[in-house]
């Protein structure tokens, strides 16, 4: 968990083909229990730092 406030956010590592499934639970789950909607960012990861 990250951040601060009301609810924070979550960061979750999720295989790409998965992704799609991944949100509808959640956010399913997530409006459930909270009452409202979730966001969702999605972020892919490169090679990190370099020289160019």
């Amino acid at each position: 968990m990250t951040g601060a406030g009301f609810g924070g956010c979550a960061i979750a590592l999720v295989k790409e083909k998965e992704l799609e499934y991944f949100i509808e639970q959640v956010g399913k789950v997530y409006k459930e229990k909270i009452g409202y909607s979730a966001d969702f960012y999605s972020a892919t990861v490169d090679d990190g730092a370099r020289k160019l």
